[in-house]
């Protein structure tokens, strides 16, 4: 089994203690065969008034950055944290307030099970909305500890001599809509818009603004207005909003060489002919159909 040493756990909550501040306890999660993995958990204070969790162990698991990924060396360990309202029933363990601390035990299984790892900008999308009937949150963004605002994490990575960086990534919640968000325009892009709400929002809101929603498109016509044909091969276009949205009609369509790495991709691109030169390369404004 994976875990630290006496000496580095010890590192691992003086860490914690001197930038989140005293925990008021740490227990053992259950379940976990390959590593040792713990919770610490600091109570809201006057000064802080909402908790925080972090999980002690995970960066035991030296994770596996591809050799292609800049600084692969010092992203192979992290913990992670995630900050909850002063309200919150954090002793319960019902699905409706156990919730954040499963997500957290999910990326760690996911990342040991499949051999892979996570790191600043990327997404989890756990694949439908948390058991809480007032939130719709249904992933998390990884944000990096020196891009938030130092009352919370220091700005430097955590060093540990024997165990190289240990990174500290905060887990923040997302909207279906948000991770919709991430596919089309990336992960920086999704970041550059949620990082504007940190200051309002550092704990979970359960009332936070969606990012996403002004982003979500409505399309001229809904899939049911559509008439498919028969065609055998990759069914995948590529449609300009200026059709979809706008409702303008075809202006020319053009097959190019597709893209190798999309398998869904025909190569054929329409366009109405009435969008900018910036339009027509802003891939926000760009549909994926079929």
């Amino acid at each position: 089994m994976i875990r630290y040493t006496e000496k580095q756990k010890s590192e691992i909550l003086y860490y914690i203690c001197m930038n989140f501040g005293q925990i008021d306890e740490v227990y053992t999660i259950n379940g976990f065969d390959d590593i040792e993995l713990e919770m610490a958990v600091i109570n809201p204070t006057d000064e802080r008034d909402f908790y925080t969790v972090v999980t002690v162990g995970f960066g035991a698991h030296a994770m596996n950055v591809p050799d292609d990924v800049e600084g692969n060396e010092q992203l192979r360990r992290c913990e992670l944290v995630i900050t909850l309202p002063k309200d919150w029933m954090i002793d319960s363990m019902n699905r409706e307030s156990y919730w954040p601390m499963g997500y957290m035990q999910d990326i760690v299984r996911m990342v040991i099970n499949e051999n892979s790892w996570i790191g600043p900008m990327h997404t989890v999308d756990f694949g439908e909305e948390v058991p809480d009937s007032n939130m719709r949150f249904s992933g998390v963004l990884i944000i990096p500890p020196n891009l938030l605002y130092s009352k919370i994490f220091i700005e430097d990575d955590f060093i540990n001599q024997d165990l190289q960086d240990v990174n500290m990534y905060y887990v923040y919640p997302l909207y279906r809509e948000e991770l919709d968000l991430k596919v089309r325009l990336g992960g920086y892009a999704l970041y550059e818009r949620i990082i504007k709400l940190i200051d309002e929002a550092m704990p979970i809101d359960r009332n936070r603004i969606s990012v996403g929603e002004r982003y979500k498109k409505k399309h001229f016509k809904t899939s049911d207005e559509i008439t498919s044909i028969n065609y055998s091969g990759p069914n995948g276009c590529l449609v300009t909003d200026s059709i979809m949205v706008d409702g303008n009609k075809v202006g020319y369509c053009y097959r190019e060489e597709p893209e190798e790495q999309e398998f869904w991709d025909s190569g054929w691109r329409f366009v109405s002919e009435k969008e900018s030169r910036e339009e027509l390369n802003d891939k926000s404004k760009i549909n994926i159909c079929s």
